[in-house]
């Protein structure tokens, strides 16, 4: 096993699966002790595709806690947990997932990839009862990633980025969790209208806060869970995204301050070590004459950058004062790739046009 081909997130699953090991004193690291950590919280990625698959996570998850309270455990102290050849051939598996999925990151979707291939009697016996088939697995994994590949140690941030960043009005009115709309019959059949266009389809609604925008669009995915719509609207999804996710110009306001910021405690840290500090101008970047292509640029400025800053941040471990100034300034600069990541994402999913609108 490499853990430089690991994601953070599927490092962290088997290290919490190991410590889940040691807390109960089990004698071995078991396939269901990761399958415990993958799972385990309902906004894990793997938790949600069984979800999609339904699957009865509480009941999945009670099932999990009783195979686990099964496991031989010992007494005493100074006994070392070791992996099981289960465990190890279930990982093994997951790195072969990934390198047949053309992605340079093993991530926890083939971690759960792995033991759906290589499950030991416990995990074959639990599948079968909750129904949960490989072939059912990557086609819930698909509808959500799509065809991106994994070329980041942090991809799950990007996946489902509409449920990430919104909520769907339609779950919400098929859960009854919207009030009804009164008044706005007119304005809803109008937004019908338009949507049902073959041209000129994309309806705008404009005015002040409180006047009833939200209304309409609640009204509207109200009348899609009753099939008071046309047949091309039946069945649709209708997605409201947080305002704060669209606030561009503030973003990259404040991202400049934090950048002069870093910049700022770099030079200080420098000085104070007796160095001398030049500034000096790089030469011109071509213009970006459009959002978007400015977008992929500074994602790929972001990518290079954290790449020079990570060999730097090695390099300066010895020193504990300018290595953890560095670490700080690569785990903030991670955060705003991640970001750009997440915009582009964005775009492919509802459109440039869509996206655009969303930043006024």
């Amino acid at each position: 096993m490499n853990a430089n081909r690991f994601t953070q997130k599927s490092l962290e699953a088997i290290q919490s699966a190991q410590q889940l090991a040691e807390t109960n004193r089990n004698t071995q690291l078991e396939p269901i002790h990761l399958l415990k950590t993958l799972t385990d919280e309902a906004d894990d990625l793997n938790a949600q595709l069984l979800a999609s698959m339904q699957v009865d996570m509480r009941a999945f998850s009670s099932a999990i806690d009783r195979a686990l309270a099964a496991l031989p455990t010992y007494s005493g102290d100074g006994q070392q947990t070791y992996a099981a050849p289960t465990v190890s051939r279930a990982v093994s598996e997951a790195e072969a997932q990934a390198k047949r999925m053309g992605d340079a990151y093993v991530s926890v979707e083939h971690l759960m990839l792995g033991l759906l291939e290589k499950p030991d009697d416990t995990l074959k016996k639990l599948f079968s009862q909750f129904r949960i088939q490989k072939d059912a697995y990557l086609t819930a994994l698909k509808s959500v990633r799509g065809n991106r590949t994994v070329n980041t140690d942090n991809p799950e941030g990007t996946y489902d980025v509409l449920k990430k960043y919104g909520q769907d009005l339609v779950e919400l009115a098929r859960a009854h969790k919207l009030d009804p709309v009164i008044g706005r019959d007119n304005e809803i059949r109008s937004i019908i209208r338009i949507l049902s266009r073959k041209t000129k389809n994309n309806p705008c609604l404009i005015g002040e806060p409180g006047v009833g925008k939200t209304a309409i669009a609640e009204g509207l995915a109200l009348r899609i869970v009753r099939g008071d719509v046309p047949d091309n609207l039946k069945d649709r999804s209708l997605f409201s995204l947080d305002m704060g996710f669209t606030k561009l110009a503030d973003k990259y306001a404040e991202h400049a301050e934090e950048e002069r910021g870093w910049v700022t405690k770099c030079i200080d840290r420098l000085l104070d070590l007796g160095c001398e500090v030049k500034l000096g101008a790089k030469e011109d970047k071509p213009v970006c004459k459009n959002p978007v292509d400015w977008l992929k640029y500074d994602l790929q400025v972001s990518i290079d950058g954290l790449a020079w800053l990570k060999d730097i941040t090695e390099a300066a471990r010895e020193d504990y004062t300018t290595f953890d100034i560095l670490k700080a300034y690569y785990q903030d600069e991670e955060e705003d790739m991640y970001w750009g990541q997440a915009q582009l994402d964005m775009i492919e999913c509802i459109g440039v046009q869509n996206w655009l609108l969303q930043q006024l």
